[in-house]
């Protein structure tokens, strides 16, 4: 799947560059602006593939195109 809704809003996962937690909203920074939402961060990462980004924190995920390369090719990714 390529698409992830952020809240109500729905959003191309390539576009994604960051989501974070907010009380019970969202930040998601995209390609296309930020948005805010009503949601919990689990809700949006739950639709994500462990190879598209990484927890950096128990509130913020990255996108892996936003950290370039993976210099631990053996390390787990999480999501």
């Amino acid at each position: 799947e390529t698409l992830v809704t952020v809240g109500t809003r729905t959003v191309d996962k390539a576009a994604l560059h960051y989501v974070q937690a907010e009380g019970n909203y969202v930040l998601a920074q995209t390609a296309h602006g930020r948005l805010f939402e009503k949601a919990t961060l689990g809700s949006v990462t739950a639709q994500l593939q462990s190879g598209d980004g990484i927890m950096v924190s128990r509130s913020c995920w990255i996108a892996q195109a936003e950290l370039g390369p993976w210099p631990y090719a053996k390390a787990r990714r999480i999501v």
